[in-house]
């Protein structure tokens, strides 16, 4: 890998980690809402998919410190911008499992749409990067599952 592909994969798995980051805090903030209304069973499942995000996290980090890279710490600032008015509307809106479930839903969708347009972008990406990627994505894919089957009432 020449020094200008691992700059430009260091740049790209930083943008996937970014939107990793935007992950973690918006199912951070659904499981305190889901907590605080006291809906155990969404509030598990919330748990499960934040460590995952976070496992992800992880991962992400030693992939591009291992390319010689520094790894970005937040989502950015659209991110940070977007997830402000998020925490108003979580507030506003979101105080039954109905509400917060669909948020949830979307929310890992958006992940799992963002990573197969991540993988179909990035074609120059080494296989292991792209393998492990694409493992993240079929994990977003069982979370959506998982999410899916819960029962509204």
């Amino acid at each position: 890998m020449t020094a200008t592909m691992t700059r430009d994969s260091i740049k790209d798995i930083n943008k996937f980690l970014k939107g990793t980051h935007m992950g973690i805090d918006a199912i951070a903030a659904l499981k305190k809402q889901s907590e605080n209304n006291g809906i155990d069973e969404l509030s598990m499942t919330l748990t499960e998919i934040l460590e995952m995000y976070k496992n992800h996290q992880a991962i992400l980090e030693n992939i591009i410190k291992e390319l010689g890279g520094k790894p970005v710490k937040n989502s950015g600032v659209i991110g940070e911008i977007v997830g402000f008015f998020d925490d108003i509307k979580d507030y506003l809106l979101l105080n039954n499992k109905e509400a917060i479930l669909k948020e949830a839903i979307k929310n890992v969708d958006t992940g799992y749409n963002m990573g197969n347009k991540f993988l179909e972008i990035n074609l120059e990406l080494d296989k292991k990067t792209k393998s492990v990627i694409s493992t993240m994505v079929e994990d977003n894919k069982k979370a959506l599952q998982k999410l899916r089957e819960i029962n509204i009432r």
